[in-house]
């Protein structure tokens, strides 16, 4: 893309080389070195103003007469470049591949090798083009060409979307001495930038190209309109308005006006400033804009409509644009925004609508095929979020049919099963899974659908089936790919059943078998040194953890694991000494690590545990500032509330636990919540605790079974004991069978307190035939039916009690009998 000065004709010039061809005995003309050089002179005369024909003629009859020229290369060179001028790109290429072959036009290499180049852009191969560009200047860097070849290159890169190189090659093209070189350079720099959205650095750049070129009138509009572009999309609206306002004014072109216009009108929208923003929009007239910019100002319109829930006059202008454009592909493109817009804000019946209205216009909107399958696959999204899955399925059938590819149903099914995994719905994933699995059962791709449908099992925690799945997997799909991945996950699933010595039996198989070379070998070794973990075996497990060291294919993380398993195990052997020293080795040698918040958590939870309260917090401390994005934060904060309440901190815990609230998970919160009344109790604050326990039932209905009874016992403690049955049976309803028995003790024991002394014994003795298991149990509430009848001095029944308690042969039994004769004695 060589920058030219325009082309002068010289007509007188015709009559010149006419009596050079017609006038004058050649042969005899070429004997001299003066006729020589006027003959060249003449041709390239010719080729300079532009007669391109006639300086072929005059060239080639050049190269016949002084083939021992010295200009007979440079001839050669021009009669290339006339057919370049001339569109003959073939016939240039191959004057300008044999000079490029020929050793004795070594002089002019750079020449040919730019001109190589220049055609190659023509044929619009820019990677080709862009190879010959780097030759001239890696290969002739004082080339006279070497500023255009820098352009030029720049400019293919351009053409391919590779912004950032070619700025490097338009800024070593701007540092060229040649003006226009320069210039155009830098403006293809901001026109990169722009494409690049580095909009910072792009207001940077035209300030710098305004304050070189202030008198470059012509690109001045489009200077401003790139700076309303950026300032919008950084979004400082108000000065993209100004910016956009000043092309409005100054732009001689009436597109760039239109554009401009829609532009400040969006602004205005980005800014809620709908009045100006309607304003702007309705203030632009149709009859000024093209087609193009008149259906961009519709649909600028239309968002506005949406924006300011003006549904009628949104409905009326997408009508409006499906009346008046002509772009087919703005027609569709108006319908499937229209409809994803009803679907984003969750009408899905209007987005079924609008969907199935394309498809009753698709003959007129000539829909491509991609877009058909969008419409299909929006369609089925649709009818999928409106709970209409079998609606949703034939919809993903109807839009994959269109390309008479079977395969792609199944993608579709597939993609329903991914969504609903992705939801954590599992047992809907595993139900689609099946799905294909029963309609495609020979299909070639069911060996991914099975291991997904293991995955899905696995995330649901059914892992007896998926080990099930994932047993068979072998022998059903013996060329499968992904049986590594099954065996790997079969490991996994007897790893999560903490069935640790069939796990490491699996993937101990893995790891020998045909998992040599892959990174699935040292993933499963890695489990292994788990399971031995979990089994007491650290010696053993160290040593495993320890050959992950050496693995090349290892990767860093899971090194970085495996020394933190090592350290581990050392604390496990009871070396504190050693696991101290590997901790904190990890944490100075990792320092940006993944596994670095897990190391700080660690240390944090070691000096707590030895009551090295300052070194503790010091470390969550740290985790918090080093790592706040990390999902240990949120804990840190909680452990740190826990720590300032342990230390009597109170108002401190509190700022930490409700951080903990604010940035933690549901379950961190209902426990952080949970240790805030805590601290309440521990300040004597009842009242302040129960209305947090109250607050915290509404919130997470799930934490009842904590909650209740914490609320009895509190009502206990202030002698409100109704509250407290109240509560002790709202927790007996919610609670596991294991806390029932303690449960049930603690109601009777506040009907007791209460002074309701027959439900009292009606719920202790009902102990023995409803925990007839739980022994110890049972003997406390008899022990306690029986001090009751004594303090009612309803001693036959009390004598009755103690001696169910002496035939169960239990520790209380002596107890029970002493009571007996105690009775007898003093009741005669």
């Amino acid at each position: 893309m060589l920058l030219r000065k325009n082309i002068k004709p010289v007509v007188s010039f015709i009559i010149v080389a006419l009596l050079v061809l017609g006038c004058f005995d050649i042969a005899v003309y070429g004997q001299s070195s003066g006729k020589e050089e006027e003959s060249f002179f003449v041709a390239q005369k010719a080729f300079d103003d532009g007669f391109h024909e006639l300086a072929i003629s005059l060239l080639e009859r050049f190269l016949k007469n002084y083939p021992g020229s010295s200009q007979y290369n440079t001839a050669r060179l021009l009669i290339a470049q006339c057919y370049y001028y001339q569109s003959k790109f073939f016939d240039s290429l191959k004057f300008l591949e044999q000079l490029l072959d020929d050793s004795l036009a070594s002089n002019i290499r750079d020449a040919v090798l730019y001109w190589i180049a220049e055609v190659y852009v023509k044929g619009n191969n820019f990677i080709k083009a862009a190879e010959f560009y780097k030759r001239v200047i890696d290969e002739y860097p004082d080339s006279l060409y070497l500023a255009n070849a820098y352009y030029s290159l720049g400019w293919c890169l351009y053409q391919q979307a590779r912004y950032a190189e070619a700025i490097v090659n338009f800024e070593r093209a701007r540092g060229s001495n040649e003006r226009i070189v320069s210039q155009d350079a830098f403006f293809k720099i901001i026109e990169s930038l722009y494409n690049l959205k580095d909009f910072i650095l792009l207001k940077t750049r035209i300030g710098e190209y305004l304050s070189v070129y202030p008198d470059d009138i012509a690109k001045r509009t489009y200077l401003y309109f790139y700076l309303g572009e950026a300032d919008y999309y950084l979004n400082d609206f108000n000065r993209a308005i100004a910016e956009y306002s000043e092309v409005v004014i100054s732009a001689p072109d009436e597109k760039m006006q239109s554009l401009a216009k829609i532009g400040r009108a969006w602004a205005y929208l980005k800014l809620k400033q709908y009045m100006q923003a309607e304003e702007a929009f309705l203030g632009i007239r149709q009859s000024s804009l093209d087609n193009t910019a008149r259906d961009s100002l519709l649909l600028g319109r239309a968002a506005l409509y949406f924006e300011i829930k003006k549904i009628s006059e949104l409905k009326d202008t997408y009508k409006e644009i499906l009346k008046v454009s002509q772009d087919p592909e703005v027609l569709t493109q108006a319908y499937l925004g229209q409809a994803q817009s009803f679907t984003e804000s969750s009408e899905y019946q209007e987005a079924i609508k609008t969907y199935q209205l394309i498809l009753a216009k698709s003959d007129s909107l000539a829909i491509s095929r991609e877009s058909m399958q969008r419409v299909r696959f929006g369609l089925g999204a649709a009818f999928l979020k409106a709970g209409k899955i079998q609606e949703a399925i034939k919809e993903f059938q109807e839009g994959l049919s269109v390309t008479n590819d079977s395969a792609l149903r199944l993608d579709a099914l597939f993609n329903i099963a991914e969504n609903y995994l992705e939801l954590a719905d599992y047992p809907k994933a595993e139900d689609y899974y099946n799905l294909i699995l029963k309609e495609y059962p020979g299909n070639y791709y069911n060996d991914y659908v099975r291991y997904q449908l293991g995955a899905a099992q696995i995330k649901n925690v059914q892992y007896s089936e998926a080990i099930a799945n994932f047993s068979n997997f072998a022998k059903d799909f013996p060329g499968s790919k992904l049986k590594a991945e099954a065996l790997y996950s079969l490991g996994l699933c007897y790893f999560e059943k903490k069935d640790y010595t069939q796990a490491a039996k699996v993937l101990g198989e893995l790891s020998k078998g045909f998992l040599t070379e892959s990174d699935l070998r040292s993933k499963a070794i890695y489990i292994i040194g788990k399971c031995l973990y979990n089994q007491g075996e650290f010696n053993q497990a160290i040593e495993v953890f320890n050959s992950i060291l050496a693995m090349e294919k290892a990767g860093t993380d899971l090194i970085q694991k495996a020394e933190y398993e090592i350290a581990e195990s050392y604390y496990q052997l009871g070396d504190e000494k050693e696991a101290l020293f590997r901790f904190n080795s990890l944490r100075s040698k990792y320092p940006a690590s993944r596994i670095l918040p897990q190391v700080i958590w660690w240390l944090g939870e070691y000096y707590s545990c030895h009551n090295d309260l300052s070194l503790s917090k010091r470390y969550f401390n740290s985790l918090i500032k080093d790592f706040p994005d990390d999902p240990l934060a949120p804990e840190a904060y909680y452990v740190l509330g826990l720590i300032s309440s342990q230390e009597a901190k109170f108002q401190d815990g509190y700022v930490f636990l409700n951080k903990a609230i604010e940035i933690g998970g549901r379950e961190l919160k209902q426990r952080a919540t949970l240790a805030i009344a805590d601290q309440y109790l521990k300040q004597d604050k009842v009242d302040l605790a129960i209305e947090v326990y109250n607050k915290s039932i509404l919130d997470y209905p799930d934490s009842k079974g904590v909650i209740y009874p914490k609320l009895a016992s509190l009502y206990f403690l202030k002698s409100d004991y109704q509250q407290a049955l109240d509560y002790y049976k709202k927790g007996l309803e919610c609670a596991l069978p294991v806390q029932k028995p303690s449960l049930n003790f603690k109601l009777a024991e506040t009907y007791e307190a209460a002074g309701k002394t027959n439900e009292a014994l009606d719920e202790f003795l009902k102990f023995a035939s409803i925990y007839p298991d739980d022994i110890n149990i049972v003997t406390r509430a008899l022990l306690r039916a029986a001090r009751i009848y004594e303090e009612r001095e309803d001693f036959g029944l009390a004598i009755k009690v103690y001696r169910r308690i002496d035939q169960m042969g239990v520790e209380e039994s002596a107890y029970a009998q002493e009571r007996i004769d105690f009775i007898n004695r003093n009741n005669k």
